[in-house]
């Protein structure tokens, strides 16, 4: 590592260091340039529906999930497959509800994975108003409760030992040692 000028950073009064403004000519140089992109850019998405549909079952599901926190229902069955990308192929629209504005929502459904012969199978649960999250509140309550009733059987049992250290020793094993005999 090269040795510093000492009697430069002696010189500074500031605690903190110094700070020079760049000139204006560096500064509009920089702005002058442009960056290259990275990718080329993504091409417009299209829409994955057609507007005259009469089954959703007929078209595909985009593996992408939709940003953004999107409403459980919908009034038509038409903008639900198309806001949910067909319930990211996960669930099925179905009407929720009827009245004035109709609800249209997804029943998300398991999808069940083969791990191979003689080692079982996987089985993830979807959540979410487009069937797109994983559903973990199971493993999460089944993980919290085993880690709760550990720490309080832990906690149990070093207050069992200590109650039990604090009491007197019963006088039958005070009476099988006897003590030193006072001389006369």
């Amino acid at each position: 590592m090269p040795r510093s000028n000492v009697k430069a950073k002696r010189a500074s009064t500031s605690l903190y260091g110094t700070y020079a403004m760049p000139n204006s000519q560096r500064l509009q140089a920089r702005e002058g340039q442009s960056e290259a992109p990275l990718a080329a850019p993504l091409a417009p998405q299209t829409s994955l529906v057609s507007h005259h549909v009469s089954t959703p079952q007929t078209l595909k599901a985009s593996s992408v999930p939709r940003p953004g926190i999107l409403p459980v229902c919908q009034p038509h069955l038409d903008k639900l497959v198309d806001v949910t990308n067909n319930c990211s192929g996960h669930g099925t629209p179905y009407l929720k509800s009827k009245g004035k504005p109709s609800c249209y929502a997804c029943k998300c459904s398991k999808t069940v994975l083969s791990r191979g012969e003689g080692k079982g199978v996987k089985t993830i649960v979807w959540a979410g108003p487009a069937c797109s999250k994983k559903d973990v509140s199971a493993p999460f309550w089944l993980l919290a409760g085993i880690s709760i009733a550990i720490v309080a059987t832990v906690s149990w049992g070093i207050g069992l030992l200590f109650s039990i250290g604090q009491e007197d020793l019963p006088s039958v094993i005070g009476a099988g040692v006897a003590g030193p005999r006072a001389q006369k």
